[in-house]
């Protein structure tokens, strides 16, 4: 388990690296929407390094920490994963207020709108991580240092809490955004046009809902039931353990819904990949329009010994 894991969490930190890079060379992603997907892939990237680490202190034996050692190893990537569990929030409100509000989403100042979405996160992160400081315990011994032993206390029940009704919120958000796609979408029937793009994007949101729901949001209603239910218990240890992998899915998943889902990164990682060799259709790095101008005589039985211009475009491969 702890080699699988730690192989998914490297394949996390490079897909979520991919995604930083995509969005930094491709000015088509220069927008609000894409700074919160890099600032929630640049996230994912900590948490994915985070993990790494957790996997290899336990491969170096690193069992039965105190709590409060435990916490402090941990602090930058449980940091790490609030912001995460925020930005989810964060992208939900995004994508329902461009769909519920698009004249008024478009006329608001990029600066403001991004801060406005950022600060509550970060706010939240910083409440989080520093209410769980204060309550580690010297006096607590963990066996395997991880995120759901790393909170403990009221902290912990605070953490799980928080989280749920984040998820809550997140579901009712991408809900209601694909309720008013597909009342778009049947408004929409005598356009082709807007009825692809609109059953497209329905299809993007389901996605991601799916993956969200399937991985994080089950993540933390099984988080909440063995608090709730079996809180301490060897039961609930062991369950914890194996919820690792739905976190590093969830983390890690985000590059591949991307490259199947949207075009624009898609293409970027294409470009990174192969060093731009296929950035463009055919495989060309990019392609030269020369002209060539020639003057060509040509005879005509209504008009003789005239003379014009043609422009001939040759597309010749880039070195």
């Amino acid at each position: 388990m702890t080699i699988g894991t730690l192989l998914l969490s490297i394949f996390g930190v490079f897909g979520n690296w991919l995604i930083l890079f995509a969005i930094i060379i491709t000015k088509s992603l220069h927008n609000r929407c894409n700074i919160l997907i890099g600032t929630l892939a640049g996230a994912d990237l900590i948490c994915s390094i985070y993990f790494v680490e957790l996997r290899i202190i336990i491969l170096a034996r690193g069992f039965f920490w105190s709590n409060a050692k435990c916490f402090l190893w941990s602090t930058y990537g449980l940091f790490a994963m609030n912001i995460q569990s925020g930005m989810g929030l964060a992208l939900g409100a995004d994508r329902l207020l461009a769909i519920a509000k698009p004249i008024k989403y478009r006329s608001w100042s990029n600066t403001s709108y991004i801060a406005a979405l950022l600060c509550p996160v970060l706010a939240y992160a910083i409440i989080v991580t520093a209410f769980g400081y204060t309550e580690s315990s010297a006096g607590l011994s963990v066996a395997v240092c991880f995120p759901p032993s790393a909170y403990v206390l009221k902290a912990r029940n605070f953490w799980i809490g928080s989280n749920v009704v984040i998820v809550v919120l997140v579901l009712l958000a991408y809900s209601t955004a694909q309720y008013k796609i597909r009342r778009a979408s049947n408004l929409s029937k005598g356009n082709d046009a807007n009825l692809t793009a609109t059953k497209r994007l329905l299809d993007s949101l389901t996605c991601v809902m799916v993956v969200y729901a399937a991985t994080w949001a089950l993540t933390v209603l099984a988080l909440l039931l063995t608090q709730v239910i079996a809180p301490g218990t060897n039961l609930a240890k062991a369950v914890e353990l194996q919820l690792s992998w739905l976190v590093l899915i969830n983390t890690s998943s985000s590059v591949l819904i991307y490259a199947w889902r949207a075009q624009d990164y898609r293409q970027a990682f294409v470009r990174i990949l192969t060093c731009g060799e296929f950035a463009y259709a055919g495989g060309f790095k990019k392609t030269t329009t020369v002209q060539i101008t020639s003057k060509l005589s040509t005879s005509n039985m209504s008009m003789q010994n005239t003379r014009r211009n043609s422009v001939v475009s040759i597309r010749i491969p880039a070195i």
